[in-house]
C-alpha cells in the first residue's frame, strides 16, 4: 500500500514538474514610445536618452546578468549611473569655474586647483540623495537602471562657498609659508659671511 501510494506520489510530482511553465517575462516600462530601439526591441525612451526629469540630473546604467545574481546585477548598474552623474556635476562646475576666470582673470593654477576640489565635494554631497526612478530588462537580460539626483540650488551654492573658502584659507596659508620662507632666506644671505 505504502508503495503504491509513493508511485502515484512520484508520478503526480513528475508530471507536475515537466508540465510547460512560461516563465515571467519582466515588465517594460510604460513609456515606449518607438523612439528607443535595442535588440530589434521598443525600449522606454529613457533608456536612449538618459531620461528629461524636471528638477534632476539623471543618467543610465546598465548591467549584463552574472552568476552572482540579480541584486549585484543591480548594484553594478546603479553604479555605473551614479558614476556617470558624477562626472556631469563635475564638468559643471568646471565650466563654471572657467567662466569665473575667464571674467576676473585669476591665476589658472589655483583656479583649476580650486575647481578639482570644489567638484570633488559637490559630488560627494549630492549624490547621497540618488536614487533608482526607473528600471527595464532588455531581452538578452541586460538591466538599464535610470538614476537621478534632486537638484538643488541653495546646497550647491553651499557647498560651492564652503569649498572656495576652504581653498582660499589654504591658498592664505601657502602665501605665509611662502612670504615667510622668502623672508627667512633674504635674512641668511644678508647676515651670512
Amino acid at each position: 500500500m505504502k508503495l503504491k501510494i509513493a508511485l502515484i506520489v512520484s508520478a503526480g510530482m513528475l508530471f507536475i514538474g515537466c508540465s510547460s511553465k512560461e516563465a515571467p517575462k519582466p515588465q517594460s516600462a510604460p513609456q515606449v514610445s518607438g523612439e528607443c530601439i535595442i535588440q530589434n526591441t521598443e525600449a522606454p525612451k529613457w533608456v536612449c536618452t538618459g531620461g528629461d526629469i524636471k528638477d534632476y540630473i539623471t543618467a543610465v546604467g546598465s548591467a549584463k546578468p552574472t552568476p552572482l545574481g540579480f541584486s549585484f546585477q543591480r548594484s553594478e548598474a546603479i553604479a555605473i549611473a551614479r558614476d556617470e552623474i558624477a562626472k556631469q556635476l563635475q564638468i559643471k562646475v568646471k565650466n563654471m569655474f572657467k567662466n569665473y576666470m575667464a571674467t576676473t582673470g585669476a591665476n589658472t593654477d589655483s583656479v583649476e586647483k580650486a575647481t578639482e576640489y570644489v567638484s570633488k565635494q559637490l559630488t560627494k554631497q549630492t549624490l547621497i540623495g540618488s536614487k533608482q526612478l526607473n528600471m527595464w530588462i532588455a531581452p538578452d537580460k541586460t538591466l538599464y537602471v535610470l538614476v537621478g539626483v534632486p537638484l538643488n540650488a541653495q546646497k550647491a551654492k553651499e557647498v560651492i562657498k564652503s569649498s572656495l573658502k576652504n581653498e582660499e584659507a589654504l591658498w592664505q596659508k601657502f602665501q605665509a609659508e611662502k612670504a615667510q620662507k622668502e623672508l627667512d632666506e633674504a635674512i641668511d644671505k644678508e647676515f651670512s659671511y
